[in-house]
This record gives C-alpha cells, structure tokens and sequence, in this order.
C-alpha cells in the first residue's frame, strides 16, 4: 500500500498544476479545488470498488491527499501570487512632471 500512495502524492503537484493551467482565471479557487476533490473521489471510488478489503485504508488514504492537495495549493499560490507591478516613488514623480514645451526660445 504505501508505495502507490507515495506515488499518488508525487503525482499532486502535478494535477493541481494541471487544473490551474487548464482553468486559470476562468474558475475559482473554489471550483479548481472542487474539481480536484472530485477526481480524487472518482479515484478513491474506483480503488474502494477494485478491493472492497482495504476500505479502511483508501479513506485515510483519501483525506491525506486532500490535505495534501490542500498544502499544495498553498504553496503554487504562494509561488506565483499575482502582483501589480510597483511603481517607484521617483518615477511616478518624472512621469508626472511638466512636460516642457519644444517650441519655447529657452536654449542650453
């Protein structure tokens, strides 16, 4: 058993990248993370169906990957947080200055 499971959560970071490329900004977070649980559950499902005997195990296998999609979600958020980007004081204050005039007679 605990090889396939360590198999399964390698294969985490992946899916929940997957989601959020496939979906982006068009679903929430909230539906992104409702799909993932719905595969897992489609997963667990099918492997509670294929060995009845380790029912047991398949749900603490199961809440397991649903925290551990959970930590993962954390971290793809945390590592690519959309930002608005900064403008530094100094720019905002050359954009902002008077533009002079070209055809003014003040020389070098």
């Amino acid at each position: 058993m605990g090889s396939w499971l360590v198999k399964l959560l390698s294969l985490l970071p992946y899916v929940v990248s997957g989601i959020e490329q496939i979906h982006g900004d068009a679903k929430s977070g909230v539906e992104k993370k409702q799909l993932a649980m719905e595969a897992l559950g489609l997963a667990s499902g099918v492997a509670t169906a294929a060995d009845p005997s380790q029912k047991a195990a398949i749900a603490a296998a199961t809440d397991l990957v649903s925290n551990a999609i959970d930590g993962v979600k954390n971290v793809y958020n945390a590592a690519v947080v959309k930002k608005a980007p900064s403008v530094p004081a100094v720019s905002q204050a050359v954009t902002s200055a008077p533009k002079p005039d070209p055809l003014s007679s003040s020389s070098f």
